[in-house]
């Protein structure tokens, strides 16, 4: 299982699945025509007994016996029509279903009022001919409804099978799937797959997840499914085609902008549609029949490609999984996490001679079995499969859940930790760090993992070759050789990200068997379980006594596993770490308030001038420009095809017509530190609608500060020569003067949070650092308070967001702790 079989391996297949248009029928659906058939058969031959009733029956009964002929009639002819031509009129079953379920409810209303006696079944001329008395005519209502109930039961399911078949469902019901498939063709006019296909790519992509609430996400697609009924129409996978069109338009999309007519509906609503729509980017740009359209082009397909990735020079290994029988295991140190603070904290302890057991709640994929599908490498090498929103769904969070964590899917860039931002830890927050020995730490720890400053212009990203004077210098990062393939967030298959996945682990391991081998005494190794979350920390008086934790195995089967431990290091990250506290009661009242982070949003630029941008064709991260005020961060910014298209400004005509440009456009990325205070925290138990771990909102104050480093991004680009600069406000807005640029402010372009895309791939806070434990989490050597053997190295200490990218900082703290060890 840690490699993940044979799911996603290579280029995915663009031919039709099994039961797509025009295939002969599968098995499940023969049955189901058979049993139209025969059910045609049965109403013809009903209709057939009430003839002669219409004709010569009482006066009171001859109504009933007129209606039953035609309902007998109409429904032989829906099973009929549906029989002989099942793919295309699979529809109209949902009618008689329907007319069936109408019976079942008022028969149950008749038998409930008590109102049951009927005449009727059997005919009176076909009761005369009967050689028996019919025994219990009380028992006729109940016999019809059972007789309804399982009627109807048997067409639902026949149907639901025929249809999972037909379009290779592994997750979604047929319905989902359906009404996924009719977003597809509403927002996509003239798609290169056909809708129900884009939604098949969905329902895989969905599948792939290992993610305990994905059931509630589902609640988006009904809500998306049933809101016309509002309007008196009917569910929108019934909508023509223009109306459907008309309805996600006017009442989805601008009912919602305009804050119009929807009341507290609205972050439903608005939640729904953006989800579903960008779940049939999801389902599209995976496919390269996209890609044409677009002028996309996979790292495989360009000038240059050097050819398949190679197994890794340091190769790391990890535990095999523990046999159905173990229970228990022990270490001298568990770390939870393998990610940066991690991986540094353990290669110290390591390199010192201790014996370190890592616990990753992701899976192990080693690089040579990355592949280029965006939406397979999500589902495997990210949390929750980048589907991490906040309680109110506003807000994003993207982060690493494999062996190296976000270190495997991020941009490697490493900025040192600001002095201001240091001094305010210690002034403000007495966090006791003492800045010479942090200073020192950073140095050496961005030598050791060999971050230096990317100045390759052939691999740069394109769009600094468009903006010549706009003061982009080269960001430093831990990337060596680039290739300018585009895929950091996807994951580096081609050994030029020095993760720690490729890099500081498998070393780390490496030289602790070294020394192993040389020195009998040495007791120091590193091993890795893969596929094991970490629950619970167990307590002793002051000292951890070690995890609680569960297995992950085949077929979504959890196995529990306790590990006994001298010491415990949480490096989960911001929002798992305080999860795990919290689970254990640990770490105080203080454990996962002041959740912060360094808020992003981009701006989007279009040149039609001169030869394509093909911003995806270089380095992902490349270039970064200053805030002299230290406010926000500026940095070069743009992804693959499918990546971009969750991001891209618009949506229906206009977010398809961004797409079809997609190879002119470039972005400028802005980070700014959240504000501490404004009573984001993380959840102890999991929302119960959203699923959301995180209560997060951007304040005010957060979103001025963002507002203007766009400001300052997309004055850049139109310096630079762009036709228009494109915010990614939730009401489409292109932006071509510096007056109109000034227009995006709160209160004009932006009035909340819900009116612009704002996301974050660095959660930072949650634990804080500070000598009094009245206030902090952890003390100044990042051990929790009232503990002597539990430490906390991760991001999830930092008092405040730091607005730079935080990778060396949670490596140089993790590095600093260990020394305090």
């Amino acid at each position: 299982m840690h490699e993940d079989g044979a799911r996603g391996e290579g280029r995915m297949t663009t031919g039709q699945a099994s039961g797509s248009p025009g295939s002969a029928l599968a098995r499940e659906e023969r049955q189901l025509v058979w049993a139209l058939s025969a059910g045609a058969v049965l109403f013809v031959l009903e209709a057939a007994i009430y003839v002669p009733e219409v004709f010569r029956g009482p006066a009171a009964t001859r109504p009933y016996a007129i209606n039953s002929v035609a309902k007998d009639v109409l429904f032989a002819v829906l099973a009929a029509a549906v029989a002989f031509d099942l793919h295309r009129r699979v529809r109209l079953l949902w009618l008689l279903i329907l007319g069936h379920m109408v019976i079942v409810l008022l028969l149950a209303l008749a038998i409930v009022t008590g109102d049951s006696g009927f005449a009727f079944p059997p005919p009176r001329w076909l009761a005369a001919m009967l050689p028996f008395t019919d025994p219990a005519p009380d028992l006729r209502a109940p016999v019809w409804l059972g007789g309804a109930v399982v009627a109807t039961a048997a067409l639902i399911w026949l149907l639901h099978r025929a249809q999972t078949v037909r379009h290779d469902l592994r997750y979604l019901w047929p319905a989902e799937h359906a009404t996924l498939a009719a977003v597809a063709a509403a927002v996509l006019t003239e798609p290169g797959a056909a809708p129900e296909e884009i939604a098949t790519h969905v329902d895989h992509y969905w599948a792939a997840l290992d993610i305990g609430y994905k059931r509630r996400l589902r609640l988006a697609i009904w809500v998306v499914s049933l809101y016309p009924l509002l309007f008196a129409r009917p569910p929108l996978a019934t909508l023509e085609l223009g109306a459907r069109r008309e309805m996600i338009r006017r009442h989805m999309l601008l009912d919602v902008a305009e804050r119009s007519g929807i009341g507290l509906l609205r972050t439903t609503i608005q939640s729904a549609i953006r989800f579903v729509m960008q779940l049939v980017y999801v389902g599209y740009y995976r496919d390269p029949r996209s890609y044409p359209a677009t002028g996309y082009a996979r790292f495989s397909d360009r000038p240059g490609y050097p050819g398949p990735a190679g197994p890794p020079v340091h190769r790391l290994q990890v535990m095999p999984a523990p046999g159905p029988d173990t229970r228990r295991l022990d270490a001298e140190v568990v770390v939870i996490g393998t990610g940066a603070g991690g991986s540094l904290a353990a290669h110290r302890l390591a390199e010192r001679g201790h014996d370190v057991l890592m616990l990753e709640r992701g899976r192990f994929l080693s690089p040579e079995r990355f592949v280029e599908d965006e939406a397979d490498q999500y589902a495997r090498l990210y949390s929750d499969g980048a589907l991490q929103l906040s309680r109110d769904f506003s807000f994003q969070v993207l982060q690493g859940m494999c062996v190296g964590g976000s270190t495997v899917v991020n941009n490697g860039v490493c900025f040192d930790l600001p002095d201001a931002v240091l001094g305010e830890w210690n002034d403000r927050f007495d966090a006791g760090l003492p800045p010479e020995q942090i200073r020192r730490t950073l140095r050496a720890v961005r030598e050791l993992i060999g971050a230096e400053r990317q100045s390759d212009p052939d691999i740069a990203d394109p769009i600094v070759r468009r903006m010549p004077s706009a003061g982009l210098r080269p960001v430093s990062a831990n990337l060596h050789d680039c290739v300018g393939c585009g895929y950091c967030n996807l994951g580096c298959a081609y050994a030029h990200k020095l993760s720690m996945l490729t890099t500081l682990l498998p070393i780390a391991q490496a030289d602790a068997e070294r020394r192993r081998r040389e020195n009998p005494d040495f007791r120091g190794r590193l091993r890795v379980l893969p596929d094991c979350e970490a629950l619970t920390i167990g307590r002793r008086g002051r000292r951890a006594s070690g995890v609680g934790a569960q297995l992950r195995r085949a077929g979504g089967r959890r196995q529990a596993l306790k590990i006994s431990a001298d010491r415990v290091i949480v490096a989960a990250g911001a929002i798992h770490s305080s999860r795990l506290l919290m689970a254990s009661g640990l770490g105080g009242a203080a454990v996962g308030q002041g959740l912060s982070a360094n808020l992003g949003s981009h701006m989007t630029a279009l040149w039609t001038d001169g030869p394509p941008v093909r911003a995806f064709a270089g380095q992902q991260m490349s270039h970064h420009v200053d805030d002299p005020a230290g406010a926000h961060m500026i940095e070069t910014w743009f992804n693959p095809v499918m990546s971009q298209a969750l991001v891209m400004p618009g949506w229906l005509g206009d977010h398809e017509a961004n797409m079809r440009r997609y190879d002119r456009l470039g972005c400028l990325g802005v980070l700014v530190g959240s504000s501490r205070g404004a009573g984001n925290h993380v959840l102890r138990r999991r929302d119960l609608i959203s699923g959301s771990e995180i209560a997060f909102t951007p304040s005010v104050g957060d979103l001025r500060r963002l507002l203007a480093g766009l400001r300052r991004a997309g004055k850049l680009m139109l310096d630079a020569g762009a036709d228009c600069v494109m915010p990614a406000t939730f009401r489409y807005h292109e932006l071509r003067t510096a007056r109109e640029l000034a227009s995006l402010t709160i209160g004009e372009l932006v009035h909340d949070a819900s009116d612009i895309s704002v996301n974050t791939g660095h959660p930072q806070g949650g634990n804080a650092v500070c000598r009094d434990p009245r206030r902090g989490v952890v003390d100044e050597t990042l051990r929790v308070h009232g503990m002597d053997n539990l430490h906390v190295l991760d991001a999830s200490v930092f008092p405040t967001a730091i607005t730079v990218n935080p990778q060396l900082t949670v490596m140089a703290l993790a590095r600093y702790g260990a020394e305090q060890i």
